[in-house]
């Protein structure tokens, strides 16, 4: 079998592509290389992408039973689209007649102007964002259309005061809604003073849209200050523990292509929410997969020590069955107790 950082490295150029060069598939795999380039396309949500670009010729035919299961991935998803674009326009129909301006997080509109075509994007939730003052009448709203909060694990004070967003759950379709009265957490996404309008700027400055994209990856990324002060090989990240997901990276790239935009008007709007860092990891991230190696991280760090356990994994034929209870999310906070530990990276590369 081959080494599981082959199966990364060629399911990273298959998805964001190699420059000029064709893409293409080994030949050479055996039946369970190809299980495995499948459940990682799984996890990393391209397997549809996979799938389309196969449909289209941009891809060479993998095996027959690959192929099905990439068809399989791709007809699900479209099913999931279609489904979602119903319920982002009843939402938003009776945001508008409640008079609450809202803008969408990733989701169908994400997948519309980003891919070549409407359910190439898989996604499990929508979320939408609005203005701070309008939670209470914005919950309001989506209980009437029969959605129902998610009960947390704190009380709903607390959440509303250093959280950033609430879920919902459609009683009968079970689609899940995430109400953002904010982007993103103050880690990735420091407060700003005086505070800035992100739904302001998401409706009228096109960059924000991308900035936003790599302030979520940034979110998910574990290690993330490690990752860009050190510069390890970014493929790393691509460990199914590391908190980010391969379509991450496709959202920014393929955004960014379809609006045109600059580095410099992607810098602009990251200065102007704090963000610079989110910014700067999705960048190195996108760059070439040469790197250091693990052997310069510091020696005594637990985050380090999580990198160089990625480094041996990607090495490794087989990926470990499951995280440890530490790097998993709680299932109703979403908390991952590694986050405790965040404090102890240098301030510097925070």
């Amino acid at each position: 079998m081959v080494l599981m950082r082959a199966i990364l490295q060629t399911l990273r150029d298959v998805t964001l592509g190699r420059g000029t060069e064709p893409l293409s598939l080994p030949v050479d795999w055996s039946a369970e290389d190809w299980r495995r380039f499948v459940d990682c396309a799984r996890h990393h949500r391209v397997a549809p992408l996979l799938a389309h670009q196969i449909q289209r010729g941009a891809l060479p035919s993998p095996p027959d039973l690959v192929g099905d299961l990439l068809q399989k991935e791709l007809h699900a998803t479209r099913l999931r689209h279609g489904a979602a674009q119903r319920a982002l326009h009843e939402i938003s129909e009776v945001f508008g007649r409640h008079g609450l301006p809202h803008v969408w997080l990733k989701g169908p509109p994400l997948a519309n102007e980003a891919y070549d075509t409407p359910g190439l994007r898989a996604f499990d939730d929508l979320d939408l964002l609005i203005e701070s003052d309008d939670a209470h009448a914005a919950g309001r709203a989506l209980e009437k259309l029969g959605y129902a909060p998610v009960p947390k694990a704190l009380p709903p004070w607390l959440v509303r005061r250093y959280h950033f967003h609430s879920q919902w759950t459609h009683g009968q379709t079970r689609q899940i809604v995430e109400l953002h009265w904010r982007p993103s957490d103050a880690g990735a996404l420091p407060r700003t003073r005086p505070p800035v309008s992100y739904l302001r700027d998401l409706t009228d400055i096109p960059a924000a849209m991308p900035v936003y994209l790599a302030v979520h990856l940034a979110k998910h990324a574990v290690a993330r200050p490690l990752f860009t002060r050190y510069r390890p090989n970014p493929l790393l990240a691509l460990h199914p523990w590391s908190g980010i997901r391969l379509i991450w990276l496709t959202d920014f790239q393929g955004l960014c292509t379809a609006r045109g935009l600059s580095s410099t008007e992607l810098a602009n709007v990251a200065e102007r929410w704090r963000c610079r860092a989110a910014l700067e990891f999705t960048d190195y991230l996108l760059g070439t997969t040469s790197g250091g190696d693990t052997i310069s991280l510091p020696r005594f760090s637990i985050h380090a020590s999580l990198l160089r356990r990625f480094e041996k994994d990607l090495n490794e034929e087989m990926l470990p069955a499951r995280a440890p209870w530490w790097l998993n999310a709680h299932p109703r906070t979403g908390f991952r107790p590694i986050r405790l530990l965040d404090p102890l990276l240098p301030e510097a590369t925070r």
